[in-house]
Parts: C-alpha cells; sequence; structure tokens
C-alpha cells in the first residue's frame, strides 16, 4: 500500500495518535483508500472509494468518552 499525502486528518477518535492515508492500488472492488491510526496497538481505520471520501468519513467521526 502507498501512503498518500496532502489531507489533513484529525488524530485517532479512540487513542489521540496521528493518522495517515493509503492507496490500495490492487483495490478493484473493494475501498481503495484507507486513513487508519498510527499507534499499532490502536488499530481505529475508515474506508473510503476516494481520498475525499475517506478523509471526510475520518474527519466527522464521533470522539470516544474516556
Amino acid at each position: 500500500m502507498d501512503e498518500v499525502k496532502g489531507y489533513e486528518l484529525e488524530p485517532c477518535p479512540l487513542c489521540g495518535s496521528m493518522a495517515a492515508m493509503w492507496m490500495n492500488p490492487a483495490a478493484v472492488w473493494s475501498p481503495a483508500f484507507t486513513v487508519k491510526c498510527q499507534d499499532y496497538h490502536c488499530g481505529c481505520s475508515v474506508q473510503g472509494r476516494t481520498e475525499n471520501e475517506a478523509a471526510d468519513k475520518w474527519n466527522r467521526r464521533v470522539e470516544a468518552q474516556l
């Protein structure tokens, strides 16, 4: 998977870590873009068919109430 740069992503809603967007160039029938928390132990992620859809889903999510 290739990292996609140029999108402003909010911190992870679960742990507050930074996020990054990745593109799966082999995706044909599944969403091609994933925004994922960079904390290996968290694993929070969302997917979208386009870069904008994935970024919008990530930035709209509900913050966890800890």
